[in-house]
């Protein structure tokens, strides 16, 4: 039978005791005598006393922003937001001082003081626990209490923690890592970070009291063992948890393990992110959701070593630089997330791209009104309103990352331009999809081929029709998938390719490229595509050509905007029906081909599933195959 936390969380043959006073200062570097010698004479009031006020001296390299400024970064709040967005910002802290929290579900969940179900599921997701012991809503604490120095904060804060600690015990033993419970290794390091934090804003607030102090900082050591011991062995969660150990070094430099958490957190990360990020900046598993999952946390690194925290190598530079280009490059006219892989429609990727712009001066200008979310400036603190993003560089319209195959043309940097991309790269790990030589594309600001979209993470039809082939703008060979998955989470690498060209002239972009993801068939076939932007018209050309000898069944695949959509039998064209702007898929028509359009799944996120119209081409035929398509807004 299987162990369920929930279930174990009180039998202290599976959970850890919490630390005493005098096992916590036996993890202390001989070094800091103030501290270990009153320890050692079981004066433990006064070593508290005087571990507290080495924490307190140097707060300022153990948090993302420097902790002396919180006054100035108040003001400075104050003086350059209005009332409205001061009080959004609030709004989230609010309800949590009323134990209102705003989960996976639409509704809020309403708890009460000492009654938060960290262990139960409720509502209508599985999300909602997870959401909830993650404890990421803990960040609009800090910042409610940067900009007010509200007590009320810190009061809820401590509450919450003290009451999570009394409930959720750290585990002894990995049995519980991977049981979507509360100590999930992904949420464990989501809460450490987000405790740490708070910890450090809050901790000269006067309700803070010495004891919740102690009690706080011991389970956050044991928590920071927990990520040690049993992180994931490779994907996305190691960067999460290698940023969250990187700052538990940060937070706890006064402790002996502090140098092994630091020196393998660092080597560890190196590890992860030269396996996980292609050199061009494009994070592997070609999904524009989790390469910003990755990016956040090593911005978390980038704001460490801007508070003072020396201890960063600088090559971690390199690779923050180059993955906030490809973001910059994977972005939709409208300034969202490209809907590709596991990733919902319409997430904006405004904030990050602000603070590129503070961070990398003219590289991530769209236009003169860039202006730092608040967030970010509770985040960072002041050093970023030190920059200048207003310098005026020429952008580049056509980007190629050849390393990850992510190629992209945009007409200009307005919401309304015309915008194509292509995946001619193979994508690695679990929320990679069978998406090679797919195509998106925008015109005049609005998508007109789109992507399937991202189903829920559940190993149904849904999901399956999302991941494969028929879910994306490519072509499926013999009804065959151009990438297998061996398991839902741990697929192989996806189909490999070939970029051939990739060029802008005056009149037109060509992005043109090969995938072998069918070269294991005992008839070889070799997908090669030619995508082609007209520049006077705005109109887009896709060619394909599958070379094989046998006979072979080709279905070509478009996925348009949920609407009515109207085929044309004569010319065997299918167009959209919305009111003002419309998409015409025009085919070149051969008497070998058939011609339909069919209704798909489209899930623009999680909790939504839509119906869209699909074109689809097909042909049964030996030898080398052409396919030329007009997509005409």
């Amino acid at each position: 039978m299987s162990l369920s936390y929930p279930k174990c969380c009180k039998d202290p043959l599976y959970v850890q005791a919490e630390l005493s006073d005098e096992e916590f200062f036996s993890l202390l570097k001989p070094a800091y005598t103030e501290i270990t010698k009153p320890a050692c004479e079981k004066n433990f009031d006064e070593a508290w006393n005087a571990y507290f006020s080495a924490l307190s001296k140097n707060l300022e390299k153990r948090t993302y922003f420097k902790i002396k400024e919180k006054d100035i970064i108040r003001n400075y709040i104050n003086s350059e937001f209005n009332e409205k967005e001061i009080f959004e910002a609030l709004g989230i802290a609010n309800d949590l001082t009323n134990y209102r929290f705003k989960l996976q579900d639409d509704e809020p969940f309403v708890f009460s003081k000492g009654n938060i179900p960290w262990n139960d599921d409720f509502g209508n997701s599985s999300y909602n626990r997870l959401f909830l012991t993650y404890m990421s809503y803990m960040a609009h604490l800090a910042n409610a209490y940067i900009i007010t120095r509200d007590s009320k904060y810190c009061v809820f804060f401590v509450d919450a923690v003290n009451n999570f600690i009394d409930t959720c015990p750290v585990p002894r033993g990995d049995n519980f890592t991977k049981d979507s419970s509360t100590w999930t290794m992904l949420g464990v390091a989501l809460r450490l970070n987000a405790i740490m934090n708070n910890v450090a804003v809050m901790f000269d607030d006067e309700c803070f009291n010495v004891e919740d102090k102690k009690r706080i900082i011991k389970h956050l050591y044991q928590t920071a063992q927990y990520v040690r011991k049993y992180h994931a062995a490779n994907g996305n969660h190691v960067v999460v948890q290698m940023a969250a150990l990187i700052g538990a070094a940060a937070f706890f430099e006064e402790l002996k393990d502090a140098d092994e958490w630091l020196t393998y957190g660092l080597a560890r990360l190196k590890r992860e992110l030269d396996e996980g990020v292609f050199s061009d900046g494009v994070q592997a598993e070609a999904s524009p959701n989790y390469h910003v999952f990755v990016l956040n946390e090593l911005i978390l690194i980038k704001a460490l070593q801007l508070s003072g925290f020396d201890k960063i190598p600088a090559e971690l530079e390199e690779t923050i630089h180059n993955m906030f280009v490809a973001l910059r490059d994977m972005c939709t006219p409208e300034g969202h997330l490209l809907n590709l892989g596991d990733t919902s429609v319409g997430v904006s990727a405004e904030k990050n791209l602000k603070l590129a712009a503070y961070l990398y001066p003219g590289e991530f200008i769209f236009d003169e009104n860039v202006n730092l979310s608040l967030a970010t400036v509770c985040k960072f603190g002041l050093i970023v309103t030190k920059y200048n993003p207003k310098t005026q560089v020429h952008l580049p319209h056509f980007t190629a990352h050849t390393q990850s195959g992510f190629l992209s043309y945009r007409s200009d940097f307005t919401k309304n331009a015309d915008y194509m991309f292509m995946h001619a790269g193979e994508g690695i790990n679990g929320h990679a999809h069978a998406d090679t030589l797919s195509v998106i594309l925008y015109a005049n600001g609005r998508n007109i081929l789109l992507d399937s979209g991202n189903a829920p993470y559940v190993w149904n039809e849904d999901r399956k029709y999302a991941l494969y082939t028929s879910g994306h703008n490519t072509v499926k060979v013999d009804g065959k998938d151009s990438h297998v998955r061996m398991l839902h989470w741990l697929p192989m690498k996806t189909a490999p390719c070939k970029i051939w060209v990739c060029e802008e002239t005056d009149d037109y972009v060509l992005f043109f490229a090969s995938h072998y993801g069918y070269h294991s068939f005992m008839d070889p076939v070799v997908h090669t595509r030619k995508l082609i932007y007209v520049k006077d018209g705005g109109y887009f050309i896709v060619l394909d050509l599958l070379n094989a000898e046998e006979t072979h069944n080709y279905e070509v695949f478009f996925h348009l905007p949920p609407s009515d959509a109207v085929f044309n039998e004569s010319t065997k064209s299918v167009h959209t029906c919305f009111e003002n702007a419309n998409v015409i898929v025009y085919p070149a028509c051969s008497e070998e081909n058939e011609f339909k359009v069919v209704n798909t799944a489209y899930h623009p996120n999680h909790n939504s599933k839509l119906v869209k119209p699909t074109y689809i081409i097909s042909s049964k035929t030996s030898g080398n195959k052409y396919f030329a398509t007009l997509v005409v807004p």
